[in-house]
């Protein structure tokens, strides 16, 4: 549901909108899953606006950034 919320805000912006959040929103996921020192990065981020002692998944890097795309649409 909170996927097509975007989906269906972002089209309003035209046909390609959609299309390259979900073109950057890979990309972000491809350089997390891949790239260590980015990973590192994200995880001390996100420690520093949380607790220490949390150890991020994949999952809670792309919740943060679809609230980024939330906030945006």
């Amino acid at each position: 549901m909170y996927d097509w919320d975007i989906f269906n805000a972002s089209s309003k912006n035209g046909s390609e909108c959609a299309k390259n959040i979900a073109m950057i929103t890979a990309d972000i996921e491809r350089i997390i899953r891949v790239n260590d020192s980015a990973r590192t990065n994200l995880t001390n981020a996100l420690n520093g606006l949380s607790y220490h002692g949390f150890f991020p998944e994949i999952g809670d890097y792309m919740y943060y950034v679809a609230d980024i795309w939330a906030t945006g649409v």
